[in-house]
Formats: C-alpha cells, sequence, structure tokens
C-alpha cells in the first residue's frame, strides 16, 4: 500500500477527502523544521523513517503482531473504522 492508497482508504471511511501531496525529501525536513517547528535531530530520524516508508520497507506484516495480540491483524481499513473518531474535526 502506498500513501494515495492510504489517503483513499481514510477518504472512504472518515467521509471527508484526504489528499497525499508528496514532497521531495528536502521538501518535507523543511515542512517538519518550518511548520511543525521540530528540531534538527528529530527531523532526521523521521526523514529517513518517512524515505523507507516510501520506499516500501515496511510493506511486510511482522507475523510478531499475530503472536502478541492473540489474533490476526488488521487492515488498514480496519483500524481506521474503529478509530475513525480519533481523526474527526473537534
Amino acid at each position: 500500500m502506498d500513501f494515495g492508497e492510504l489517503a483513499a482508504i481514510l477518504s472512504a471511511c472518515l467521509r471527508r477527502p484526504i489528499a497525499y501531496d508528496p514532497a521531495s525529501i528536502l521538501g518535507y525536513a523543511w515542512h517538519l523544521r518550518r511548520r511543525r517547528r521540530l528540531e534538527w535531530m528529530q527531523i532526521l530520524v523521521q526523514t529517513v523513517l518517512h524515505v523507507g516508508l516510501r520506499r516500501g520497507d515496511a510493506e511486510a506484516v511482522d507475523p510478531t503482531v499475530e503472536r502478541v495480540l492473540g489474533r490476526p491483524a488488521r487492515s488498514v481499513a480496519e483500524y481506521v473504522e474503529a478509530a475513525s473518531a480519533a481523526w474527526q474535526p473537534s
């Protein structure tokens, strides 16, 4: 699943438009500094993690999830639906 697909799932579950607008790596880091006011070390870590996600480094579901939870992992859509109240505007 890529970020565009995730945005589509969020839009459907939350019944409002959610868009993913990809940024360059430097643009992402600049956003974290300017808009979120994060420290440079946190920006570095978050940017490295974000690039890995964009590259698909976390595409597999680790079997540890099932062992720890004692049940199969939920789909992203199932999770968003169950936790939709957390993303509703106040």
